[in-house]
Formats: structure tokens, sequence, C-alpha cells
């Protein structure tokens, strides 16, 4: 068993220092290659992902194929003391063993031996919402509707729970940062469209269709976006077309605050 062991290694191919955050998964897989003697790939090994200390995680078990390559899929990173961790891929020996002795699965032979193994690192990445303006732009909106109004105060509140400072306007800023350096986020509405739908008692009712969507004004990339649509009542065009803009807001605007603060 020694001498088998001697002969293999282990080569990373991918997949080192990746970003995650608590409770979630690296995006890659960490991909390797097993070895016999540095030459020969090595089919159908098991290897396996180590976390260290104070830095657990679910990871997939896997096999090397024919060419003697496995990706390993990292599925829960948890939270620790520092911003980068250490996982390692090593082959899995106790599987090895179990398997060669016909046993059931379980941890009797962990540890008896090691290696070879490859050291990946990982970025525990936190939230930075604290550091992000919220500014609010009208791309195209139905004539006679303030489409800037849809940011009602208990959506307003909904994004300062998320630390979003929140400023509303109704032209397009392209500064990226503001005094205190926070990057800048404009949630951008792209579009709104009210249609006649019919009458309601001595009202009108009206069919509101919008979307938004919430760009990082730096790299010019998409945060989040959402669509939706909703009916509104009164007994004025304007009035029921602004009750319908708002019941969409109320749908969307948590979603999009979500959406957001995950992809901080």
């Amino acid at each position: 068993m020694a001498k088998i062991k001697g002969s293999l290694s282990l080569m990373g191919l991918g997949g080192d220092m990746q970003t995650a955050k608590k409770d979630s998964g690296l995006a890659e897989p960490l991909r390797v290659r097993a070895m016999v003697h540095r030459t020969t790939p090595l089919g159908n090994l098991p290897v396996k992902a180590n976390f260290s200390p104070g830095s657990t995680g679910k990871a997939q078990a896997a096999v090397t194929g024919p060419g003697g390559n496995a990706a390993v899929r990292i599925l829960e990173v948890a939270a620790t003391e520092t911003p980068l961790n250490p996982v390692e891929v090593a082959v899995d020996w106790n599987r090895i063993i179990k398997d060669a002795l016909g046993e059931k699965p379980g941890p009797s032979w962990e540890g008896v031996l090691s290696g070879p193994s490859v050291r990946f690192t990982y970025a525990l990445r936190t939230p930075e919402t604290s550091r992000v303006q919220l500014k609010i732009h009208t791309r195209e909106n139905d004539a006679g509707v303030d489409a800037t109004s849809i940011l009602s105060p208990v959506s307003a509140d909904l994004f300062r729970k998320k630390g979003f400072q929140v400023q509303s306007r109704g032209q397009h800023s392209d500064r990226p940062t503001n005094d205190s350096g926070s990057k800048a986020t404009i949630l951008v509405v792209e579009k709104v469209d009210v249609q006649y739908s019919g009458r309601r008692g001595r009202g009108v009712v009206y069919r509101a269709r919008m979307s938004v969507t919430a760009y990082d004004t730096a790299s010019r990339s998409i945060i989040a976006s959402a669509h939706g649509t909703a009916l509104g009542g009164a007994s004025s065009r304007k009035a029921a077309a602004e009750r319908a803009i708002k019941d969409v807001a109320n749908d969307l605007l948590p979603q999009l605050a979500t959406q957001m603060a995950d992809s901080l």
C-alpha cells in the first residue's frame, strides 16, 4: 500500500482563489488530475475535499475519469474568522480501503493514510451593502405618470434595512462614487407601460407593466432585474395608473433588494 501511495500524485487544474458567501458553494469545481509516477493519468481514483478546522463545509465526492481528471464541487462553506480559507482535495484512502475489504461505508479507516493532495484557497465574501448608494432613475415611462414615485416609503425602508443608501432622482447620474467613496448603484425603471383595461363600478381599471433593473455604474453590469404586471382601479386615469404601478413596485422591489444584497 505504501508503494502504491508513493507512486501517486495530484496536480491542480483549476478552481483556486474563488469567493463564496456563508452557506453558499463555490461557482467552479476544484479540478485535479491524478498521475502515476507523474507521467501516466490514473482513472477510477476516489478523491474528496478536506476542510481545515474553522472552515467546515459540504462537498461532493468524486472519482477520476479515464484521463485522470476529477472535479470536486464545493456545495457549502461556513463562516470563518479569516477572509482566506484553505481546502484540500486529497485521495480518499478510507473509501479505497473499504472498497478493497468489502466493508460498508464509514469512517473506520479515516486518517490511516493521507496524501497526496492539492491545496486550494477560497475567500469568504460578505455583503457590502453599506458601501452601496442606490439611486433611482427613470429611463422611460407612461405620459403623466412619475415613475420615480414608485419608490414608496415602505420600499425605501426595505432597501435601507438591507444597508442601502437611497436617493430618488429622475435624471441619470454617471458618477460611480459619492463624497464618502461609496460605490453607486442605479435602480433604473426601464419601462412603465399603462393600458386601459375596463371599468370597475364608478372607477376605471388600468393594467401596468413595469421592468426594473439595477446596474453597477462602475462596471456597467446588471446586478438584478425583475418585471411584473398589476391592475389598479380609481376614479381617474392617472390615479388608477399610479396605483397599478405601486402594486407592481411593491411586488418587484423586495425581490430586487434581495437579489442586489445577494450579489454583493
